[in-house]
């Protein structure tokens, strides 16, 4: 498997850009570019930010290839990956085994179990912290992820019909038979359409396409809006699901996400989802 400097290096040549086209892009200085296709961690201030510098080149190198975000987000998992601890029990019988007979005749058993009782101790507080380690993580995304909201119809009150003259009262009884009380009206249903005003507060990637065509793909500067429509559908990926504020059908969606995360949201008329990335396989 590729490192993740390999395959963001890989996707620039391919594209035939230069690290200067990089930074001109994402904003990141270059040096901080230069640390990331070399493994050079130590140049950068921080594990979170060699994780948004990393998730935001590959978003500027993703226009037509939404799947390098994908492919990114599966190798930044597989870092996190805990280690499993190595037991040590052939090693004790080596070091055994290479003691001479009179020091292997005079050797105390019970330092010999001591020793066996604390290597198998450490190996079971480590693979106990490992197991804990991953419920942790486990229960961070499920908290991350956000409800979308809930669309609640209301339906109008029947209007009241005007009182009619007492004098005419009497005799529209007797001409006209008793009407059955007509429903009440079900509230209007939505345009069959989808309206989508975009905002950036920062600069943020995003790919969207509506009914099957590619409308949008690219970095929306802070402070810049775009609007889209659709008919039946759109489907939208985000580099940054913290620097975009959205608004369908008129109506703010709320968090997509945290900064630096990546997010897929579908629309439809009368609603929308919002998709976590797909965990990578082990």
């Amino acid at each position: 498997m590729d490192s993740i400097g390999a395959a963001l290096r890989r996707a620039r040549d391919k594209r035939g850009l230069t690290l200067d086209d990089v930074a001109a892009r994402t904003k990141i200085n270059l040096k901080h570019l230069e640390a990331i296709e070399s493994g050079d961690r130590s140049a950068i201030p921080g594990g979170f930010f060699y994780k948004s510098f990393a998730r935001q080149y590959a978003a500027a190198l993703s226009a037509g290839d939404p799947d390098l975000v994908d492919e990114i987000e599966e190798l930044l998992a597989a870092e996190q990956r805990p280690t499993h601890p190595v037991a040590r029990d052939e090693e004790v019988i080596k070091v055994m085994s290479s003691m001479p007979v009179q020091e292997r005749a005079s050797w105390n058993p019970s330092a010999a179990s001591y020793a066996i009782f604390l290597v198998l101790a450490l190996i079971g507080c480590s693979g106990l912290y490992a197991w804990w380690h991953r419920t942790q993580q486990a229960h961070a995304s499920a908290d991350a992820k956000p409800r979308p909201p809930v669309v609640v119809e209301k339906t109008e009150a029947p209007k009241p019909e005007a009182p009619k003259p007492e004098v005419q009262k009497a005799e529209v009884e007797k001409e006209a038979p008793t009407r059955p009380s007509e429903p009440a009206a079900l509230a209007a249903t939505p345009d069959d359409k989808i309206s989508l005003e975009v905002t950036a507060n920062e600069d943020a990637w995003f790919w969207l396409s509506a009914d099957g065509k590619t409308l949008f793909s690219g970095v929306l500067q802070a402070g810049q809006t775009k609007t889209f429509e659709a008919k039946e559908n759109a489907r939208m990926k985000i580099g940054n699901a913290g620097g975009l504020d959205i608004k369908f059908n008129g109506k703010p969606t709320g968090l997509i996400g945290p900064k630096a995360q990546v997010r897929t949201v579908v629309f439809t008329p009368d609603k929308f989802e919002i998709q976590m990335p797909k965990p990578p396989e082990e």
